[in-house]
Parts: C-alpha cells; structure tokens; sequence
C-alpha cells in the first residue's frame, strides 16, 4: 500500500496528470477490494478498521492535493491551450464537469483581465494614447480568449451536452458586459466631453459589432446583442448631447437668416416696389445645414443601425425639423405683431418659406437619410413635420390678423378723437 502511495505521489510530483490519476484509480480500487474483504480482514488483521480509516484519509488527502495542484494550474494566466485541456480533463475525471468547466472558465477569465490590465496600463502610459486603438485592442484580445474557451469546451467536453454549453454562454455573456463596462469607462466617457464624442463613439460600436459578428461566424458565439444592449446608453448620451448641439446652432441660424429676410422685405416695402422679389425664397441655409447634417449623421450611423437606434434617430428628425419652424414662426410672428405694415410687406414671406420648408421634408431629408433607411426602414417621420409646417403657417396667420385688427382699431380709435375734437 505505501508504494501504491508513493507512486502517486511521485506522479503528482512530476505533474504526470494522467500517471497521477491513473495510481488514484487503482489506490480506490484498492479501497473496493478492502471493503468487499473486511469481514475476513477484520479477521486477520489487528486494528483493520483503524487502519482502513487510516488508508482511506491517505488516499482523499492525496486526491485533495491532486485538485488543489490543477485549480492552481488552471489559475494560470500563461497556461497553454494543451494545459488547460488537460488539467480540465483530470479535474472533470476527479470532481465532475460542472467544476472542471468553472475552473476552465476562470482560467480564461484570468487570462481576459491579465490582457485587459495590461491594455489599459499601455494607454495610461502613452503620452498621446490613442483611444479607438485600445479599445479594438481590447474587444479583440477578449474575443480571442472566448474564442480559445469556446474550442476547449468543445475539445473537452464535446458538442452535444447542454449543461457545458450554457454555462459557458453565461460566462461569455458576463465577460462581454464586463469589457463593454471597461469601453464605457476609459474610451467613451472621455470622447463624451469633445465635440467628436459621437464620431468616436460609433467607430467604437461598430468595430466591436464586426470583431463580435466574426466570433458569431467562426465559433456560433453570439454577443453582438449583448455588447450593443450594454453600449446603447453611450451611443444615446452622444447623440443626443450631439443633437442639442446642432439643435442650438440651427435655431441661431434659422433666426438670423429669418431676420434677413424680413429686413430685405420691409426695405423693398418702404422703397415702394413690390415685395415679389424680395419673398422669392429659391433655399434656406438653415434648411441646407439641416440636410447637410442628417446625411452626414444617417451615414456615420448606417453600421450600427438598429431598431432602437431607429426610432431615437426618427424622434430626433422630427424634433429638428420642429425646432427649425418653431424659431421660424417666433421671429416671423415678432416682426409682424411690430405693426400692420409689417404684417402686410411680411404676409407673401409665409407661403414663400412654406414651400422651401416643404421641399426640404419631400426630398433634402429623405434623401440624406436614404443610406440609413436602407438598413432600418423609414425614419422621416413625414406627417409630424406636416404638422409642425401647419402649426406654422396657423401661427404666422394669427399673428397677421392679430396686427390688421389692431391697427384698425387704433384708427378707429383716431378718427372719433379728431370727430370729438
């Protein structure tokens, strides 16, 4: 028995995993034959049940040590790919599947953040640390690694039973998260504060998309869904922080050109000629930057399209394009309530900017969105606009009448004076 002992030991020693186990199996067997025989042993032997006990707690010491020696081995992150196989084999042999694959897994994790840290200590480090190379660098290097575990699991555990399969699509989905929490952390947090935040924060989505669709392609692992549902918020916050922008400096623009307009009317009104010429409104700048600006959005977020992503980008059109007639019918409306002249030299300005406003939602928007809509369906949002180009016009009317009826009661009012007088 004690050789039987020592030739597991000196197996375990050596990291003869196989040799080890294979003397374990034999020192259990061993066990088997005592049982079966311990009523004859009792017998023969003196003390057998102590000694029984004794051989026994020898064994499970020893097979204690053997799992203790390949969790530890598996807690390598420079652990080779036929290491890790084996010492996932012997566990599976010592304690069962369920715990070999956990340790399987957590090596792979080890290796993940063991990647990770040393990523991130290269971007600190870096005097100008380019942030898209990390984060490819990390979402690539984590991919790998599930990649790696992926082929294991199948080597060792084969491709038809359920319970390795699952458990290992939980880890990956919770290794995902993970590096999709470290993208949000040290990439899009900072590229949020500068004016390029959106830019860069679709570069990041995207790259990430295609490295998760490639594994989806090679190893049937999906976590395209996972990594993009964990960046949504980012991709949110910086398109609308985006908008806003945009939204401010289109108001601006759409109330200086608004003023220009009217001073050229009123000019042409008091000069005595017709204010034909001075309404004819040919384009907008304002609606010439807003077309300008949904193209160059639809097409950066063209490879991240998805439904979520099209419905906020709908919503946002829409908020736009009502903004822009908001801050038309403001200016508008404060220039005709000034007076009745006004609002008479003002009046063919309405219908004039109507129908610029019009043409931009039938064709500048449409167009500029198409190459968006062509992976997520329509997102013009053509009858709200409708409506926002209503509201307007009903605006601006009110506002005409409001001042004709005002000026004719201050002559009214004028005309009983110099009767009473």
């Amino acid at each position: 028995m004690e050789l039987l002992l020592q030739e597991l030991d000196l197996a375990a020693a050596a990291r003869d995993l196989p040799a080890a186990i294979q003397w374990l199996r034999v020192a259990e067997a061993v066990g088997e034959v005592l049982d079966r025989d311990a009523s004859q042993l009792v017998v023969d032997m003196d003390d057998f049940p102590g000694w029984r006990h004794s051989y026994d707690a020898a064994v499970g010491l020893r097979k204690q040590q053997l799992v203790s020696a390949l969790h530890r081995q598996l807690s390598d992150a420079n652990a080779s790919p036929a290491e890790i196989r084996c010492a996932t084999r012997a566990l599976a042999d010592l304690v069962g599947e369920a715990t070999a694959l956990q340790a399987m897994l957590h090596c792979y994790s080890t290796k993940v953040q063991v990647s990770q840290a040393l990523l991130l200590k290269q971007l600190t480090a870096g005097s100008d640390p380019d942030s898209l190379e990390f984060a490819g660098g990390l979402v690539q290097r984590t991919l790998l690694e599930i990649a790696a575990a992926a082929d294991d699991l199948v080597a060792t555990f084969g491709v038809s039973q359920r319970e390795p399969a699952s458990l290992f699509a939980v880890w990956a989905e919770r290794e995902a998260r993970f590096v999709a929490a470290m993208l949000r952390r040290h990439v899009l947090t900072a590229a949020a504060a500068a004016s390029t935040g959106l830019h860069t924060t679709v570069q990041v989505v995207a790259m990430t998309q295609v490295l998760a669709g490639m594994l989806e392609l090679s190893h049937s692992v999906s976590l395209t869904s996972t990594l993009t549902t964990e960046l949504w918020p980012s991709v949110d916050g910086a398109l609308r922080r985006h908008l806003k922008r945009f939204t401010d400096e289109l108001r601006m623009a759409a109330t200086e050109e608004i003023n220009t307009l009217v001073l050229n009317a009123l000019a042409a009104a008091e000069a005595g000629g017709s204010s034909k010429a001075a309404v004819q409104v040919p384009s907008l700048l304002t609606g010439t930057s807003l077309c300008r600006e949904v193209a160059m959005l639809a097409e950066l977020l063209a490879p991240i399209a998805n439904p979520k992503l099209a419905a906020t980008f709908r919503k946002a059109l829409t908020d736009i394009f009502t903004a822009a007639t908001q801050t038309i019918s403001f200016t508008l409306k404060s220039h005709m309530e000034a007076s009745a002249a006004n609002s008479i030299a003002l009046a063919p300005l309405i219908p004039a900017v109507m129908e610029v406003l019009a043409g931009i939602i039938e064709e500048g928007l449409s167009d500029g969105v198409a190459v968006f809509s062509a992976h997520s369906g329509p997102v013009i949002d053509g009858k709200s606009m409708d409506r926002a180009l209503s509201t307007m016009y009903k605006e601006c009317q009110l506002s005409s009448r409001a001042a004709k009826s005002s000026a004719k009661q201050a002559g009214a009012k004028g005309g009983l004076s110099a009767d009473n007088g």
